[in-house]
């Protein structure tokens, strides 16, 4: 489908979340959460999903009493841990390749108000602390008292018995905007006109009041009038200070509407889950801008008004419950960039309750080897693959001895040389496709897909790549379950002190980016220093022993392993 280069209703770089969508979340992840969850185990799906469980029912029974326990088992019952990794924020960019889970965020799912003193208790997640870190969720219960993101009223983010109100949040009712029931794409000679002096489809047809709000919001040439119009095709006015001659902050906050137009509808449907249709005053935190909106609705009002908030105000209110910020799905799906039948299971049904039964299971792709890359060497093309153990090249052993001397020498290796010597040093050329492989192979192993990263070993995977920042999979293995990949890993002859840019070995990185203590302790069973080698952390003023990067990292967890 043809799309405008800029999608409004998505503030974040639609490449990266992409990859997130690929790789941060596996199928088989997905598969195993949902068959421990149907079976009725909540602590199986929770481990499946990558989710610690960081507190026992049976506490929160004796502390708050049994009808507290007994909500809070029911609410576990159907919670989908892999669904709060699909849908929590998180830090993504093109540039660098960020895809991790925003470090530190903290939502809450549930409130269980018990009538007593005190602050009442929650259930929480929250993500980890660095941007590096494993990525693993912790569930917590217990009183909270600090602020934090409030989603016990999405519960179709993460609860079965609530998943299709999804697609709400997208401006939808019984199909999701720009695609039929079935996930089958609008022709665009169906979908309202984008004038803002056009007039509003029906006013029960929400999925085409906010494919009009899209259109509105996308016009490069709409100005003012058309962002106002597609907020008011959404149901929402909008109210600006308008000042003789059009002051500074007259123009500022009309540029911030227009960066909130697209995602009109989603405010719509968090405000009317909010206030029911009857009159409140909400303050809304933009967690992908850096401004606030206030809202004003019901009452006098014949639709919710809402305005730029100013920084007083911002922080004179509380924040409102919801989940106001932008989710990437719809917006991948009309660019064109994933399928319907890629999305997690219950996401696909919110959005496509239609759509008939694939041939497959439903989730992002299976890790796959590549297929041959074409590199230009000695002037003709030549196929190389990533297979049999390494990466394989056309070339004899004989070949090979004479391009390694003449790049001893100085001189001038060949494409299929560069390649091979680029693959298991990290830095130098590489062919675009085999980039790519190489980044997905580091991609999943950051997002803990020790599945994936074996189902590539075992289909031919050189276990000696680096990536661009000379990581071995050691180094990355932290992030896995090691007790799997450790021991194929070090048979396959990978060195359990090498260095990677920064002079960190894979024992130091651990202790460093929130390693288990169980990972560290592995590593230096199997022999690893608890110095690095080379010397260039310490050159830099790195931490280059155990010890300093424990202290750096503040790792009380690991103070027993020394």
């Amino acid at each position: 489908m043809t799309r405008p280069g800029r999608d409004p209703s998505f503030p974040g770089p639609l490449r990266a979340w992409l990859q997130v969508r690929r790789y941060a979340v596996p199928r088989g992840r997905i598969e195993r959460a949902a068959e421990r969850r149907l079976a009725g185990d909540w602590r199986g799906a929770c481990a499946a999903a990558d989710v610690d469980v960081a507190f026992d029912p049976a506490d929160a029974g004796r502390a708050f009493g049994a009808d507290v326990r007994a909500r809070l088992e029911d609410d576990l019952r159907h919670l989908v841990p892999d669904l709060l990794h699909w849908h929590l924020p998180r830090d993504v960019t093109d540039r660098g390749g960020l895809t991790a889970l925003a470090p530190g965020f903290r939502v809450i799912l549930a409130r269980y108000g018990t009538g007593t003193r005190g602050p009442a208790p929650v259930l929480s997640v929250v993500a980890p602390p660095t941007p590096t870190a494993p990525q693993r969720l912790t569930l917590e219960f217990g009183a909270t008292v600090r602020e934090c993101a409030d989603w016990s009223v999405v519960p179709y983010l993460f609860d079965d018995r609530h998943h299709r109100g999804l697609l709400g949040h997208y401006g939808g009712d019984v199909r999701a905007p720009f695609f039929a029931a079935d996930g089958t794409p609008r022709d665009p000679a169906d979908l309202p006109a984008s004038r803002p002096d056009a007039g509003d489809p029906d006013a029960g047809d929400r999925a085409a009041r906010s494919e009009r709000s899209a259109l509105l919001a996308e016009r490069p040439d709409g100005g003012d009038e058309a962002v106002a119009a597609a907020f008011a095709a959404a149901g929402i006015g909008v109210i600006v200070e308008e000042r003789p001659g059009g002051r500074p902050t007259e123009r500022q906050t009309w540029t911030r509407l227009a960066r909130l137009a697209g995602c009109a509808p989603m405010l719509a449907h968090q405000i009317e889950r909010l206030t029911g249709g009857g009159p409140a005053s909400l303050s809304v935190r933009l967690p992908d801008h850096r401004f606030g909106l206030h809202v004003e609705a019901g009452g006098r009002h014949r639709r919710p008004l809402l305005w730029v908030a100013s920084p007083e105000e911002s922080k004179r209110r509380r924040s409102s419950p919801g989940c106001w910020h932008a989710l990437p799905d719809l917006a991948l799906l009309r660019a064109g960039m994933i399928a319907p039948d890629e999305l997690h299971p219950l996401v696909r049904s919110a959005l496509f309750p239609e759509r008939p039964a694939h041939d497959r299971p439903a989730g992002p792709a299976l890790a796959e080897p590549p297929p041959p890359v074409r590199v230009r060497c000695q002037g003709v093309w030549h196929l190389v693959r990533s297979g049999g153990g390494g990466l394989e090249i056309p070339h004899g052993d004989e070949e090979r001895r004479r391009e390694q001397a003449l790049g001893a020498f100085g001189g001038t290796v060949n494409g299929c040389f560069v390649a091979h010597r680029t693959w298991r040093a990290g830095t130098g050329w590489l062919p675009r496709a085999l980039r790519a492989h190489r980044r997905e192979v580091f991609l999943r192993a950051a997002h803990g897909d020790t599945e994936g990263v074996l189902r590539l070993l075992d289909a031919g995977l050189d276990p000696h790549v680096r990536d661009g920042r000379r990581w071995t999979l050691l180094h990355a293995l932290y992030a896995m379950d090691h007790e799997v990949l450790l021991p194929r890993l070090l048979d396959a002859g990978l060195d359990i002190d090498a260095t990677e840019h920064e002079g960190y070995t894979p024992v130091l990185l651990a202790a460093l980016n929130h390693g288990s203590p169980a990972f560290v302790r592995a590593l230096l069973d199997a022999g690893a220093a608890t110095t690095a080698p080379d010397g260039a952390a310490r050159a830099a003023g790195r931490p280059d022993t155990l010890a300093k990067a424990i202290e750096r990292a503040r790792r009380e967890d690991l103070e027993s392993v020394l």
